[in-house]
Parts: C-alpha cells; sequence; structure tokens
C-alpha cells in the first residue's frame, strides 16, 4: 500500500528522510505547510510512527523511481553527522538537492549538496534577531558543547559596530574544546590589532559568582542539556538580582526568559536549505569572481573555509546597512541603493572608520579560523600579510576595504529582493 501511494504521487514533490527524527519531522511538517500536495517519505529502517509514507526502499531506490521526473529532495538527518556525510556523497551524484545535518563543510562539494549544522544556524539567528544594544555591552554566556561553540564564535564575527566599541563577552562553562581548536584565542581581541573588545572565559560552576550576573546586561544560557539550562534559570531568578535580559536555548518558553532556538524556528526549509544567505553569499562570490576576469574558481570548487567566509561576509552586510542607514533594513536593492549613495558620500575620517569597521570583522573571522600574518600570503598555512592593525596597512590595503562596501552598489543591479 506505501508503494502505491507512492507511485500514484509520482509527480508530487517527494521529500525523502534517512530517519524518522524529531528533526526531520519537524522539517517534515514545515515542508508540508509550504506544499501541502508534497509527499513525505521515510528510507527503509527508518521507524515508523510519524505522518508519512514507509515504502521499505532506500534512498537511492527512492531516486530511481523518480529518475527523469525531477521534484525529489533527499535528507541526510540521522544521529551522526559523518554517516550522513556518507550518504549524502552516494546520492549527490543521482543530482537531486542533497542536504546533510553534519558539522563538516569539506572541500570541493558539488552544488545539489547543502549541508546544515543547526548549531551554526541557532547561533546566526539569534545574532540577528538579538544584535548588541550599545557599545559597551557586557555579556555573560552560559553553556557547553558546540552551541556554545557557535553562539560565541558567530557573535565574535558578526558584532563588528564600531571600531571602539568595548563590548564584553564573559564565558562561563565547558569551553576546553573550543579553546583547543583555537590556540591564539587571545588574538580575536588584541588590542595590538585595533580590537577593543574583551572576552573572559571563566572556570567553575556557572554561579560561582552571583554579582558577576548581576551586572550583567545579557545573559545567554545556550548548554545542550535543556534540563541542566532549566535548573540554572530556576536557580538565577532565585537567588540573583538580574539586572539584564536573560536569554536561553529552549524548545518551549519560560517566565522572565526570551528563549530561542526550538526546533520549530531551526528546522524550516529557509534555515536547513540555507536559502536566502546562501544565495546572497553565492551572488557575492560571483560578484567578486567576475571582477577577477574568472580567475576565481566557481562556488563548487571553493574550499569549505572559503564559503564560510562568504556567508561570514554576506551575514554581515544588514549591520552595514544599519550602519549606514541609521536603521535596521532587508536586503532589497532600495536598501543598498539608498546604502550605498550614503556610503560613496562619506569621505575622511568617517570613510576610515567604516573601513576599520570592515576590517577588524574580515580579520577576526580569519582568527578564529587559525590564520596568522606573515609578510608573505599563504593560503596553506594559513598565512596572510593584512592580518595587522589598520594603521599599519598601506594606504593601498586600506582602501581594499571598501570592496565590501561598494558590493551594495552592485547589490543595487539584483532584480531579486534578498534579505538575511
Amino acid at each position: 500500500m506505501p508503494r502505491l501511494k507512492l507511485w500514484l504521487g509520482r509527480d508530487r514533490s517527494w521529500y525523502a528522510f534517512s530517519h524518522n527524527t524529531p528533526a526531520a519531522r519537524t522539517l517534515a511538517a514545515a515542508l508540508l505547510a509550504r506544499e501541502p500536495g508534497a509527499q513525505i517519505v521515510y528510507a527503509a529502517g527508518a521507524e515508523p510512527g510519524a505522518e508519512g509514507l514507509y515504502p521499505e526502499l532506500s534512498l537511492a531506490e527512492l531516486g530511481a523511481k523518480k529518475a527523469g521526473r525531477g521534484g525529489l529532495s533527499f535528507f541526510c538527518v540521522g544521529p551522526s553527522g559523518s554517516e550522513n556525510e556518507v550518504l549524502a556523497r552516494s546520492l549527490a551524484p543521482l543530482g537531486f538537492p542533497v542536504c546533510c545535518m553534519s558539522r563538516h563543510d569539506p572541500d570541493l562539494s558539488p552544488d545539489n549538496l547543502t549541508f546544515f549544522d543547526p548549531d551554526t544556524c541557532c547561533a546566526r539567528l539569534y545574532w540577528q534577531r538579538h544584535p548588541p544594544q550599545s557599545p559597551t555591552e557586557r555579556m555573560v554566556i552560559v553553556g557547553d558543547g558546540s552551541s556554545l561553540a557557535a553562539i560565541l564564535e558567530e557573535g565574535l564575527c558578526r558584532n563588528i559596530l564600531d571600531p571602539d566599541q568595548q563590548i564584553q563577552y564573559i564565558v562561563i562553562g565547558d569551553t576546553a574544546a573550543f579553546c583547543r581548536n583555537h590556540p591564539d584565542l587571545a588574538l580575536v581581541c588584541d588590542p595590538a590589532l585595533g580590537f577593543s573588545d574583551r572576552l573572559t572565559i571563566l572556570d567553575g560552576p556557572w554561579n560561582q559568582d552571583l554579582s558577576l550576573l548581576a551586572g550583567a546586561d545579557r545573559l545567554i544560557f545556550c548548554g545542550e542539556d535543556e534540563t541542566i539550562t532549566r535548573e540554572q534559570l530556576t536557580d538565577l531568578f532565585r537567588y540573583c538580582p538580574v539586572r539584564g535580559v536573560v536569554h536561553a536555548r529552549l524548545s518551549s518558553p519560560w517566565p522572565g526568559v526570551e528563549v530561542f532556538g526550538a526546533p520549530e524556528e531551526l528546522f524550516t526549509p529557509e534555515l536547513v536549505l540555507h536559502g536566502q544567505l546562501d544565495r546572497l553569499a553565492r551572488r557575492l562570490h560571483e560578484i567578486y569572481r567576475a571582477k577577477s576576469g574568472g580567475e576565481v574558481p566557481p562556488w563548487s570548487e571553493l574550499s569549505g573555509f572559503t564559503r564560510r567566509s562568504n556567508l561570514a561576509s554576506a551575514d554581515h552586510l544588514p549591520v552595514k546597512l544599519a550602519l549606514l542607514l541609521g536603521r535596521e533594513a532587508e536586503i532589497t536593492p532600495q536598501a543598498c541603493r539608498e546604502a550605498w549613495e550614503i556610503f560613496s558620500r562619506t569621505q575622511g575620517e568617517a570613510r576610515d572608520r567604516l573601513r576599520r569597521i570592515e576590517h577588524l570583522r574580515w580579520t577576526r573571522f580569519h582568527l578564529l579560523n587559525n590564520w596568522h600574518y606573515a609578510p608573505v600570503r599563504d593560503n596553506a598555512r594559513r598565512l596572510h600579510p593584512m592580518l595587522a592593525r589598520f594603521e599599519d596597512l598601506s594606504q593601498a590595503d586600506q582602501a581594499k576595504d571598501d570592496y565590501a562596501w561598494d558590493l551594495l552598489q552592485t547589490l543595487t543591479q539584483e532584480g531579486e529582493s534578498d534579505h538575511v
């Protein structure tokens, strides 16, 4: 019967999942809400129970049944990111879109293969909705694991609002893996490189200093275990005179807390398939590639680092728009045109201020990916001559930071309205 229903719906869109997990069910519901006539299909071996078809066919067999028809998308959403990737790469040659849930972003991925990391998407969405409210904001971040790492890394990369800002990031939790992956973490807030922010990592219990929590402008709880997070929030409000806003990564509301990261927010077609952010990053890369005369390789041939660099650049465009326009705005041709006209009239110290903002953003992204200064560039060894204080660069190198702002002019010529 499931195979008969599948065949009768052969002209509909099929969304085929490798596993029946909470993430898969949430995404499936969102896909059905967007396209009510679609078929949700779970591959052989998936535990039954969720709405959808269970025809006891592998994803590859489903691909064979859709060959020549189109309208099939694969979702590799098992608990193991590495196993998801092995499966996704075996499916990519079939030509259908494949989405793989994994923290890995490998080099030379085919265009039809998309990688989705829930923690990174959660962090990106969080900072989009809750940017710093002051250039001197004091944040305390409590958490552990990849969730904490993503919140901290995305925040450090995106929150470049002013060259003289003094945002304080105070991190409490299990940061051992994060620190091992960033052996020169002190550089990301090094005054010798032009940074005025402060990053403090504390060992010990999260509530060892209640005065520290009470004095924060913002408290972010982003642990991977919701039960522990709820216990922390209970103790926080019982024993601490909270002054700042409290945010927590939870799947359901909590009194006095702005929650974020619920599955319904993360497992959406827009975020899982990268949507507008991915399209914008690809567009920025194609603009750069066109200016290079084709010397820069196409998106499918980029390294994982270069793709992430393009995504980080695209993710900062709303910040640039807000700085120029004095208000938050979607990335539309009209908004880009207005912002670029303001930038084109900006000269002298004001222009240098904008250049410094972009240079700090670019520098921090590279530092967080373990690049270092060297007089001669060497991509293989992650060395770059521009990883220096803005004031120490030549005027020609300083002017290169105009490029990130000049992109706004090119985006005014685009017919499609995009926002991140």
